[in-house]
């Protein structure tokens, strides 16, 4: 035991030593309790107090008693910043304007709203130039205060620039505007019934939107017949006007941007010929088919002419009665393609028309000649029978009637044959061997 008693004082005074140590450090950096940090205030933690200062007058300047006569004088001056809206004789006047445009495809025009917010009457220039030249001008005045609207028509399917401008303002500066509404597109044409007595107008609506146009007919003498016509889109109208003959005076049709028939002129079409005609080859007959008709109130005269292709040409003269119809024939041998005319002297009714001719080819067959070939008569053939007559069978030749009956009225070389062949048999005969011939002997 006393020789660990060292070891434990050694360990106790390293121990006592770290504490010390600690506790150092601990104070040196401030953490612990210090009478400097007790009895310092914290900074900024009381208002810093400063002494009034007292400055004392001069020896040779005595105080200046104060002079109450003056008035006082304020610090501040209140100062009033004039309104912009109120009219004030020391600000310029002005006129300051604002615009918004839009299309109308209902009037078909570009409306402009237009408002002047300043404070003097403005003079501007409105003008709408389109694609395809031609500009459309207004000029506008508009007082201080005050808002006015203007409409420049421009049609349908439009497109160009809107300039509005004063002399010292540009309120829109080439705006680029275009017009898509739905567009009717409509053509017309004039024809005069003599029979009915009629002036007939027909309009065929070939685009995508309605359209409706003035029709006005206009006689050289009495009271002029207007009516107006709506034509849907892709629609035929067609409008019938009962006239006095003659028949003379003008016609238009036109909407409030497209005109259809501008002042056309109907001349008395049925105080002369008024005929139209058609042609046609038919291969049945060779011949060429010409329809022609008069609705005129006289008869017309024409010379009618086919000329075939390479060929002389052929020419006949017709005569057509008033308000009839009538149909002629010119005959064309061989067919062929050519051109027809029907005319009189100032009225041409088929002027030089093409006729194509395409008729079938009729193909003739010719037999070719028959080759009989010769009748070959067989050869005779001989054949040699070889006859055994027994010895008790007698022969008879045949006698001459018998011949004769068998053979009726045959010619000589006939019974030449049955001679021979009788001779022949009788040859063999003889070579024959007799049959013994009992002889009775009584």
């Amino acid at each position: 035991m006393r020789t660990q008693q060292p070891t434990t004082r050694r360990w106790g005074s390293a121990v006592v030593m770290t504490l010390g140590a600690m506790i150092a450090v601990v104070g040196v950096m401030g953490v612990g309790p210090s009478s400097s940090a007790t009895d310092a205030p914290a900074p900024d933690s009381t208002p810093i107090e400063t002494a009034p200062i007292e400055i004392a007058p001069k020896p040779d300047s005595p105080a200046t008693p104060e002079d109450t006569t003056k008035p006082s004088v304020p610090d501040t001056v209140p100062h009033t910043v004039p309104d912009p809206k109120t009219p004030d004789s020391t600000m310029p006047r002005r006129a300051e304007t604002t615009a918004k445009a839009r299309v109308s495809c209902v009037d078909e025009a570009i409306l402009i709203d237009l408002a002047n917010v300043g404070t003097a009457s403005g003079t501007y220039t409105i003008s709408f130039t389109p694609a395809g030249g031609g500009t459309t001008t207004k000029v506008v005045t508009i007082a201080a205060g005050t808002d006015q609207s203007v409409a420049i028509p421009i049609g349908i399917r439009v497109t160009g620039v809107l300039d509005i401008r004063s002399s010292n303002e540009v309120v829109m500066d080439h705006r680029q505007v275009t017009s898509k509404c739905p567009t009717p597109l409509v053509t017309g044409e004039a024809i005069a019934n003599c029979a009915a007595r009629q002036l007939i107008v027909t309009l065929r609506n070939s685009g995508d939107a309605a359209g409706t146009y003035r029709l006005i007919f206009t006689p050289d003498s009495g009271e002029a017949i207007a009516r107006n016509v709506t034509v849907s889109a892709g629609a035929t109208v067609v409008e019938a006007l009962d006239v006095t003959l003659p028949i003379r005076g003008a016609i238009d049709v036109r909407s409030a941007t497209q005109v259809v028939l501008d002042h056309q002129r109907i001349d008395d079409p049925c105080s002369k010929p008024s005929t139209t005609g058609t042609a046609r080859f038919a291969c049945e007959t060779n011949q060429l088919i010409v329809n022609l008709r008069n609705d005129g109130d006289r008869t017309g005269t024409y010379t009618l002419t086919y000329t075939p292709d390479g060929a002389t040409p052929v020419t006949a003269t017709v005569d057509v009665p008033a308000r009839s119809e009538a149909v002629f024939a010119l005959a064309v041998t061989p067919p062929r393609s050519g051109v027809v005319d029907v005319r009189s002297g100032g009225e041409v009714v088929i002027g030089g028309r093409r006729i194509e001719v395409n008729c079938p080819t009729v193909t003739t067959t010719t037999a070719p000649p028959t080759t009989v070939a010769p009748t070959t008569t067989p050869a005779t053939v001989q054949t040699t029978v070889a006859v055994s007559v027994a010895p008790a069978t007698t022969i008879q030749p045949p006698s001459a009637p018998e011949m004769l009956a068998a053979t009726g009225s045959g010619s000589s070389l006939a019974l030449i044959a049955v001679g021979l062949s009788l001779f022949v048999l009788g040859l063999m005969l003889v070579d024959l061997r007799p049959a013994p011939v009992r002889i009775d002997r009584r």
